[in-house]
């Protein structure tokens, strides 16, 4: 697919078609990091954030809480 850098308010944009960005499941405003590799332009998603030891407990503390009569079942 072809593309056309354009200029808009002094910045230039490279537009990404709709499917493309949906692939690695971007939408608009998402961001993403862009490196040079040769003559290329290689688009990222960043990598995850890990989550801090108190936002894992809090997670799993709901998890625990919302499948707890599962959880008793199973025992």
């Amino acid at each position: 697919m072809l593309e056309q850098i354009r200029t808009v308010d002094g910045e230039n944009l490279l537009p990404i078609p709709a499917d493309a960005l949906a692939a690695i499941g971007l939408q608009p405003g998402g961001q993403v990091e862009v490196t040079v590799v040769g003559q290329s332009l290689v688009v990222q998603l960043p990598p995850a954030e890990k989550p801090t030891e108190s936002e894992f407990v809090e997670v799993f503390q709901g998890v625990m809480k919302k499948r707890r009569d599962a959880y008793q079942e199973l025992a």
